[in-house]
This record gives C-alpha cells, structure tokens and sequence, in this order.
C-alpha cells in the first residue's frame, strides 16, 4: 500500500478524512484559484396590449461603472441563494411582485473575459415574462436613478431593436443579452413551446392580441398570419371562456384563457412543489442542519441548508448519507409520491399520503409538512422549538 509523506497534498486527497482534508483545502489550494462574483440580471420583458409592442425593463445606473448608462436590473447571488432564489428576491425588489416559476427562464451563463470592469463576473442571464395584469411597482435600486420600460421590435429580418436607445447607452454587454433573450423566444415559437410566451397575455384575451404578441416577436415570420391561423396552431393551449361585445361591432369576440396543461401546473418543474418536509437535524460533527425532503409530481428530491446561512453554502446530499443521518429519509426517498396534488389538499389521496409521511416521522423529534414553499421564518421558529436555541439568520 502506498504511503503518502506526512502534510502532503496526496495524503490529505486519499488518506485523510473528508473533515481534515476539507481543513487542509481551505488554507492551502483553494486559495491558488481566482474566484468569480456570480450575478443574476433580469431581462424583463412584457406585451404592451394598447401598442403592440414588445417591451423591456431597464435602470439608469446613478454610479460608476458604466454611470448614466441603461442596464438590465440584477444583482449578486448570495452565498445561502440559488439563482432562482436570487431571481426572485432581484424581481420582488425592482417590481414588488412574486414572480412564478412558469414565468422564468434561464439562459445560458455569460462568461466573457473583462465584461465587468471591477473584477472576474459571471452572470446568469434570465427571461422574465410580465403579464399586462400585473401590478408592477418599479422601483429604482440602490445604484439607479430610474426604471421604465422600452420598447423592442423586430426589423424585417427579425433582428431585434430597442427603441430609444443606441448601443453606445446600454451598459456592460445588456443589449446582446436582450437580444439573445428575444431571439430565444423567437426560437421558442418555431418548436411551438408557446407555454414560454403565452404568459405575457392577460388572464383573458382575445385571439388578435395573442397574434399580435407573436408579431412583436417575430414579425418577419407571422407578418401574412390571421386570427384563424393562430386559433388553430394554439388549439391544444388555448380555451374560449367567454365573449366580447363591442359598441358599433355586431359580431362579439370569442375571449380565451389558457388551459390547465399549458400553465405547466403538472409539467414537471424543478421548482414546483407539491409537499415539502421540513427537519431540522444536528449532525455528528455538530453543524446545524436543515433537512429539506421536497415531495414534487413524479419524483422525490431532497437537499440540506448548513444553518446559519451565512456560514455555510447550500448543497444537495445523496440517499445514501441521508439514510446514514435519519432512517426516516433514507424510506422517503424510498418512495414515489407521484400522486400529491396541491389542487385539491383535502383530498382522501392526499391525507392517506401525509398520514404515511407522519409514520415515517414517528422516530423524528421535530418536523413540519408545508403544502407551499416553507417561509424563513417558518424553518428558523421550528430550529429553536427543536433544539431550545435562539437564531435570527436567514434561511431560505
């Protein structure tokens, strides 16, 4: 057998405990290694139903760098936050909304060299789709002077323009960034995912309104379109649920709303939840942990937050070592709960399913089941009732 010389890289990588290794890498190699800051930016964009148009949220930066100039809001991602967490957190203060889940997509990271002239910034790019019904409160961040909105069209090769503005105005690399989320959702309207751009439509629409939402995208491709020809590429996403009179129109028009399945209500969706168990468990070594064992359609996924947050970073945590911590998880991942249902919670399904859940809890000092996404408040009242100990850190 191999021996390693005391102290040296090899032996703390294949000889020496996690614990001691994870010691030794904090002091010597991690610090050979630039680190990146890790942004989310939000490329805002709805459908102005008066207009016609496409439009996008921007703030005039009030500081250096790029001072005066028009960006995407955004921000960093903290240490306890996914980017989802981040997305929604940037959104709720900029807007004053709780966006869903169904109204956000990611696209690719942006690493360009030197595209942050402070330091080394990655960003995660984001489309976020606002409806004509929401009631959005814009609010300028701490670094901004103002947020409006700006128009975005497509010139007849599709190519699109933000109106108002030239390239020279926009900072950092926002305008590709803005570009690339339409071309996206150009895309998206070639391979049909309307459920990725139906959303900007009010709650009840009529069918002009969802063509000329396609126009505004991609006016080049649905210019010859008519109303009879989105009906029928929209059959399988779109209900009627009423009609329009108008005064002077003898003929009313059909109002339609989206259905179920385009909603992606039962899509499966990394972020939707349908039941989530919530323990709070003192591991060997003492570090305070938050077990979360999220119950969604389909399948079972289960993660711990290291607690306080602002010590440790979230990560997942296999099966194998959670049935190693708690019996009772190691038999929740054992299970599928395919059939849960946040429509109907009072369901006789639904009950069979939390009493199951509540005898896999039995041996368990302290839990709660949430319905809907678990609050910080929630996760931090049930750590001090379990173990008698006074925290106010964020959780999330």
């Amino acid at each position: 057998m191999i021996k390693y010389p005391k102290g040296s890289k090899l032996r703390y990588e294949r000889e020496a405990s996690e614990k001691d290794f994870l010691e030794w890498y904090q002091k010597q190699d991690q610090s050979q290694y630039e680190k990146p800051s890790v942004t989310v930016d939000l490329i805002g964009l709805r459908f102005n139903t008066t207009t016609n148009h496409l439009q996008v949220l921007m703030v005039k930066r009030i500081a250096n760098p790029e001072r005066g100039k028009w960006a995407l809001p955004g921000g960093f991602i903290k240490p306890n936050e996914t980017t989802y967490d981040a997305v929604k957190r940037e959104v709720k203060e900029e807007t004053n909304i709780d966006i869903d889940k169904d109204r956000i997509q990611l696209l690719p990271l942006v690493s360009t060299p030197n595209r942050d002239p402070r330091m080394w910034v990655m960003t995660n790019p984001n489309i976020i789709l606002f409806t004509p019904d929401d009631q959005l409160n814009l609010k300028a961040g701490d670094d901004a002077q103002e947020a409006k909105f700006f128009d975005v069209t497509t010139n007849y090769f599709g190519q699109p323009v933000i109106e108002g503005l030239n390239t020279d105005q926009i900072a950092f690399d926002h305008c590709a960034m803005i570009v690339d989320a339409v071309h996206q959702l150009q895309t998206d309207l070639q391979l049909k995912n309307f459920e990725k751009i139906l959303p900007m439509l009010p709650k009840q629409f009529i069918l002009t309104q969802a063509l000329e939402l396609f126009k505004a995208i991609d006016f080049p491709r649905f210019r010859n379109y008519d109303n009879s020809n989105i009906k029928r590429i929209l059959k399988d996403h779109i209900e009627q649920v009423s009609t329009l009179k108008l005064d002077g129109i003898q003929k009313p028009f059909g109002l339609y709303a989206l259905t179920k399945s385009s909603s992606q209500e039962e899509k499966e969706d990394p972020y939707y939840h349908a039941l989530e168990v919530v323990i709070p468990i003192k591991t060997k070594d003492c570090v305070p942990t938050i077990y979360c064992i999220l119950f969604r359609t389909g399948y079972v996924y289960s993660s711990v937050a290291m607690y306080p947050a602002n010590q440790n970073p979230r990560y997942n945590l296999s099966p194998k070592i959670a049935g190693e911590c708690l019996p009772a998880i190691k038999a929740f991942n054992d299970k599928e709960y395919k059939n849960y249902s946040l429509d109907n919670p009072n369901s006789p399904l639904n009950q069979s399913i939390v009493a199951d859940l509540k005898k896999l809890l039995a041996q368990v000092p302290n839990y709660r089941i949430f319905e809907k996404e678990y609050k910080t408040q929630n996760v931090i009242d049930l750590w001090n009732e379990t173990y008698g100990e006074k925290h106010n850190d964020n959780v999330e």
